[in-house]
């Protein structure tokens, strides 16, 4: 557990269409080469847990939450109902811990009304994707720095 009472630097929503791509590009990126700590419910949820408070208890014991955003994900009510769990307990807080990245060509009328107007990562962007990485980890690291300096100056 961190210094903040949470256990992960990341969960990670996404849509099982999407897998592939987070297996393969996110988690390499977070885990492998940054070292960070990140929550998938594939691996990550407790066995025997009821799987809505698994997710309750991922984004609540996560810095950030990552939203990987594509034609699939809202068709899925599990991904809706973690990304609204995400808005709640960010907009209480008041933080901008919500990480949308966004890897195909879904309309951002589709996002909901509370991140409507957040900037995102637009990883299907041609002229956006070389940038994805570096941006994705410098939100990461200023929370990491935030904690930092909030634990410092206790």
């Amino acid at each position: 557990m961190f210094a903040d009472n949470t256990d992960y630097d990341a969960f990670i929503i996404f849509n099982q269409h999407d897998q592939k791509w987070v297996e393969e590009i996110l988690l390499p990126i977070l885990e492998k080469e940054s070292k960070y700590k990140c929550c998938v419910h594939y691996r990550d949820f407790v066995v025997g847990k009821d799987f809505v408070t698994n997710m309750a208890d991922s984004v609540h014991n996560s810095r950030k939450v990552i939203a990987v955003v594509s034609k699939t994900f809202f068709s899925s009510q599990w991904c809706n109902f973690e990304l609204q769990q995400a808005i709640y307990k960010h907009i209480k807080k008041g933080d901008d811990g919500i990480i949308v990245i966004k890897i195909d060509s879904v309309s951002t009328d589709k996002f909901p009304k509370a991140i409507q107007t957040k900037s995102f990562i637009d990883y299907s962007n041609k002229i956006e994707r070389p940038f994805f990485k570096t941006r994705l980890l410098r939100v990461l690291e200023s929370s990491r720095k935030d904690k930092y300096i909030s634990q410092t100056n206790v």
